[in-house]
């Protein structure tokens, strides 16, 4: 199957990303600059997969190339597959959302803070409000042996312990290490491996038939998985990380198969298949659980209306992925690459995929930028700081402005207004405060990404 026409021409100009690749760009001179072997990419257009495939070859060392049929891991986007699984459960009365959880672990129960024994439950792990510990996990060599699950709970592998860290339920603090009670909770309740139970409850039914939880990863797969590879092409030591902690982390499956639970999601919404899940438990899925982040149990959501869409991000070790679908509308991509800097490229396809299918949000998340005069250039040129010292340029670039970050190649940047310019396919935004002689005296640092937060800064005289 080939690239359709509207997403090769889009790609025919991909804009560069924080590499700054001079534009235009084809897909293939920034993976070869960035040095990404391998790129899946599955797309979701008119309630349906329009198209999947790959580019580059699934290691730097081989030619086999990439294609609709080659495993990546997956890496957090395990995530949101393992909360179906229990929200499966919810739906067959097995699993409550807001019981504690040491009334059903029997393996393992959360620990007690000296003589306060806190209350967590199901809903509180699905959407990382739990105040549990331990963020990610870096998974084991091949030749290593990997601890247990309950001895990962208990500190006894390469992390610290899961333990409670904060008052559960107050906001959402990122939790590996919850995925990994949530783990050991399904396997209490149904009394089988977690990759068997994933299999009946989510994969299969989904039409998942490319996707596994097995850790380490079976022989008989290892010929059809792409190899990792760190900055700079550098392939992961064995190719590929061990993960016994598989809610968090541990899925290996392909773009293909995650366009499926993005579609699976999409046609229950639409009612067109009501054995997902029940209505109720559908609107739990995509509702806001947390005060600070809208984070529903197990997806990340953003935009409203029309624009209203869920997804996740996923990175192990040598491998990157994003998945995004439309609450409401047939529309969605799934990207994974197998380099720790497959986000530059990965973003930038989800881009041009969003020019091609015009998603919904589109036009709102791209500024009409424009040619900048030499008044408005001359206002913003100098070197800002921020409270922690850290030092900021902006200078002049052959079609406007650059910003100049330590250690990074110059961002070039083109102007909304004279006080707010954007990064050409970056979500970044400087936001200058002009003086009353239009020069300006303070600029902030603005970007669109998980986890970020606004950097003020001022400049210096």
């Amino acid at each position: 199957m080939s690239l359709p026409t509207e997403i090769g021409a889009a790609l025919s100009d991909l804009r560069e990303e924080p590499a700054h690749l001079t534009p235009p760009v084809s897909l293939a001179d920034a993976m070869r600059r960035l040095r990404i072997p391998g790129v899946g990419l599955a797309v979701v257009a008119n309630g349906q997969i329009e198209w999947a495939g790959g580019f580059g070859v699934r290691t730097a060392a081989g030619t086999d190339a990439v294609t609709a049929d080659t495993l990546f891991q997956a890496g957090s986007i395990s995530k949101p597959v393992a909360a179906l699984c229990a929200l499966r459960l919810v739906a067959e009365g097995r699993l409550e959302l807001d019981v504690d959880l040491n009334d059903v672990l029997t393996s393992w129960r959360v620990p007690p803070i000296g003589a306060w024994q806190p209350r967590v439950t199901l809903r509180q792990l699905l959407s990382h409000t739990g105040g549990l510990t331990v963020h990610g996990f870096p998974g084991y060599r091949r030749d290593e042996q990997a601890p247990g699950l309950v001895a990962v709970l208990d500190g006894e592998g390469n992390t610290r312990p899961v333990r409670v860290g904060s008052v559960p339920g107050l906001q959402f603090s990122y939790s590996g290490g919850g995925y990994c009670v949530l783990q050991q909770l399904l396997i209490d309740e149904v009394g089988e491996p977690f990759p068997e139970l994933a299999r009946r409850l989510v994969l299969e039914p989904l039409g998942m038939e490319r996707s596994t939880y097995e850790q380490p990863l079976p022989r008989r797969l290892h010929s059809e998985a792409a190899d990792g590879h760190r900055t700079g092409g550098r392939p992961v030591e064995g190719g590929w990380h061990v993960y016994p902690e598989m809610a968090a982390a541990g899925l290996w499956t392909t773009p293909s198969d995650l366009a499926r639970f993005v579609l699976a999601v999409q046609r229950a919404r639409s009612g067109e298949t009501a054995s997902l899940l029940p209505s109720a438990l559908l609107d739990e899925l995509l509702t806001p659980q947390a005060a600070n982040i809208p984070m529903g149990l197990g997806l990340l959501l953003e935009g409203e209306g029309a624009s209203r869409r869920f997804g996740h991000g996923g990175d192990d070790q040598g491998f990157v992925a994003k998945m995004v679908g439309y609450a409401d509308v047939g529309l969605g991509a799934v990207v994974m690459t197998n380099s720790d800097d497959g986000q530059q490229v990965g973003e930038a396809l989800l881009q041009a995929t969003a020019r091609a299918y015009d998603w919904p949000d589109r036009a709102a998340s791209e500024p009409a930028l424009r040619d900048p005069s030499a008044e408005e250039i001359d206002a913003c040129i100098g070197t800002y700081v921020s409270e922690g010292g850290q030092h900021l340029g902006v200078e002049r670039a052959e079609e406007g402005l650059a910003l100049a970050i330590p250690g990074q190649s110059p961002i070039p940047v083109a102007p909304v207004t004279a006080a707010e310019w954007h990064a050409v396919s970056l979500s970044v935004t400087l936001t200058f405060e002009l003086g009353a002689s239009g020069r300006a005296e303070r600029m902030q640092l603005h970007q669109e990404a998980e986890y970020t937060i606004d950097v003020e800064l001022e400049r210096l005289a």
